[in-house]
């Protein structure tokens, strides 16, 4: 037998209509690619601080004859989770920056994008990191 939907309207709510938001403007790209850059900077500076201290720690526990042999084992667990985030971070900052190169290469004469206070934050980042852009 066929349901008469019709008859179950008043029973059912109808959904409300998704809200449609405009594309970000250049500006706030600019702001945002800028920011995963900075970010991202600060990430691959905090793994290798933190491997240092790591690395000072196992090695004080290992001279120290009173430390218990697992204490050192998983201390060197730890150094290691440690030092195989580095490369994962240099890897997506080198994406993050390829992506605001290109970002700033196709919109460089766009009046939205120079008057964006992240630009110029943009440009010192692309000139640090010269390095990691890629062609």
């Amino acid at each position: 037998p066929a349901v008469d939907f019709d008859r179950y309207s008043v029973c059912w709510p109808t959904m409300p209509s998704k809200k449609v938001h405009a594309p970000p403007s250049d500006a706030k790209t600019c702001q945002v690619k800028t920011s995963i850059v900075k970010r991202l900077v600060k990430e691959v500076a905090h793994y290798t601080k933190e491997t240092a201290e790591n690395v000072a720690r196992v090695q004080g526990m290992r001279d120290d004859p009173a430390k218990d042999e697992y204490d050192v084992k998983k201390a060197n667990e730890v150094l290691e989770e440690t030092q195989m985030m580095i490369p994962d971070a240099q890897r997506r900052l080198g994406e993050a920056i390829n992506d605001l190169f290109t970002f700033m290469e196709d919109h460089h004469a766009n009046e939205d994008v120079l008057k964006c206070e992240a630009a110029d934050d943009a440009r010192a980042l692309l000139l640090e990191y010269d390095n990691l852009v890629t062609d």
